[in-house]
């Protein structure tokens, strides 16, 4: 079966690209596990924290080139929504027209003005791959910034290292140039200033609406909770979206057009398309909807009442820290439209939850986290081929009539459900007892 799987999928789309994201990701995993049960190499230990952070901010950096430069030296065409999206957006702003006006659009107002000016700097779509590495990059001491009041330096050092190697990150950052990495640096800059710098953290958590898109504002409701001068918050958080969504209204734009575009996607990933696969039944997208939305309730009631029960600043970054990764849990397995690239703005969350627990015994945590980076990968290559084209209902057809491929595609989709599952539900128990967290 495993040899009639293997070619078939040669046929279906890009082998090389599956097996290069699969290697990737399993060098990712490899080095989580080692770090979790095996701790920090000696050599990192004796930098001090300036050139430890200076060191790994720089292998990141390289690692990201080391995928981008072979793409531009080997003229390698763009994919992913980058030239379906992005740039024909971007070109369109250098026209002089306007999103949500003149052309439609399912990002924040300000998204095709930032491509738009990359590109006025270097005239080539590969210019918007390297906005979201910068961003990617720098976010990445932003975020170390922020786990040290979690977490002590040893253990701080070692999510660095799980992190500067996290494949999601780098691939779908430096390859596909997912605007992702936006998110990742705004939210990051939010959790290190929340009880810092109350209005600047606002400004920072609620930007992602308007910069890139929509879907951060899940997060918004717990970053807010855990501000202490709230009032401040709420008038950062305001500024940003009171202008530009301001202005549209002003030209009678649609505000609303990309949450219309986007809550009409399904994809083949999380809890719906899983069932419909298994069994055949359909989903209705109302159903569907009433339970993610009662899903996120619950979880964020349950963060808040954890939020508010924090009695110090480590405990109360441990439930900030692992309630954003929590809702994003939330999204990723109710949700009809699932992507494993929402894990992106969680990714320091995710690499600090996984080696917290597993230094709190429960080692099954990294094997989780490990699958969960190797069949992200695979899933997010079959995408680009035969599996963004099937309905659940059209698989389940499939695994009835015994298709190796079909039983395969079915593994890599549902596994990393069941990794979102395991993890959320692990979460929520154990912000209970936070203070095992802090």
């Amino acid at each position: 079966m495993l040899f009639a799987t293997l070619g078939a999928l040669r046929h279906s789309h890009d082998f090389l690209t599956l097996s290069s994201r699969a290697t990737l990701g399993l060098l990712g995993a490899c080095v989580a596990i080692f770090v979790c049960f095996r701790g920090l190499p000696a050599s990192l230990k004796r930098l001090t924290r300036r050139s430890f952070d200076i060191s790994t901010t720089a292998g990141f950096a390289l690692l990201h080139l080391a995928i981008f430069l072979p793409l531009v030296v080997a003229h390698v065409p763009l994919h992913a929504d980058v030239p379906s999206f992005y740039l024909p957006q971007a070109r369109e702003v250098l026209n002089g027209k306007i999103p949500y006006v003149d052309f439609h659009s399912s990002y924040g107002p300000l998204h095709s003005y930032l491509d738009a000016a990359a590109l006025r700097i270097w005239n080539n779509g590969y210019a918007l791959l390297l906005l979201v590495i910068l961003c990617d990059v720098a976010a990445f001491p932003i975020w170390l910034t922020a786990l040290r009041r979690w977490f002590p330096e040893d253990r701080t050092r070692c999510v660095a290292l799980m992190v500067m190697t996290q494949p999601l990150l780098l691939w779908n950052i430096a390859a596909d140039g997912r605007n992702d990495a936006i998110i990742f640096l705004l939210l990051g800059t939010a959790v290190a200033l929340v009880a810092r710098s109350d209005f600047f953290s606002g400004m920072a958590a609620t930007a992602p609406l308007v910069v890139v898109k929509f879907l951060p504002i899940i997060l918004i409701p717990h970053i807010f909770a855990a501000a202490r001068r709230r009032w401040l918050w709420i008038c950062g958080g305001l500024l940003l979206p009171v202008i530009g969504y301001g202005a549209l209204l002003a030209m009678h734009a649609d505000i609303l057009q990309s949450l219309k575009t986007e809550g009409a996607i399904a994809t083949a990933g999380g809890a719906p398309y899983a069932f419909t696969a298994l069994t055949g039944l359909a989903v209705s997208p109302m159903v569907s909807s009433i339970i993610l939305v009662a899903a996120y309730l619950f979880a964020l009631c349950w963060l808040t009442r954890s939020s508010l029960r924090a009695t110090n600043d480590r405990e109360k970054m441990s439930v900030l820290m692992c309630g954003i990764l929590a809702l994003q849990l939330v999204l990723l397995f109710f949700s009809k439209k699932s992507y494993p690239v929402y894990l992106l703005p969680a990714a320091v969350p995710l690499a600090a939850y996984t080696l917290q627990s597993s230094h709190r015994g429960r080692h099954i945590t990294p094997v989780v986290y490990a699958l969960l980076l190797v069949f992200s990968m695979i899933q997010t290559s079959l995408w680009y081929g035969q599996m963004a084209l099937e309905s659940a209902t059209s698989l389940h057809a499939d695994l009835m009539g015994g298709s190796p491929l079909a039983a395969f595609e079915f593994l890599v989709m549902a596994l990393p459900a069941a990794c979102y599952l395991y993890l959320l539900v692990t979460i929520l128990r154990d912000l209970s007892t936070q203070r095992d967290l802090a």
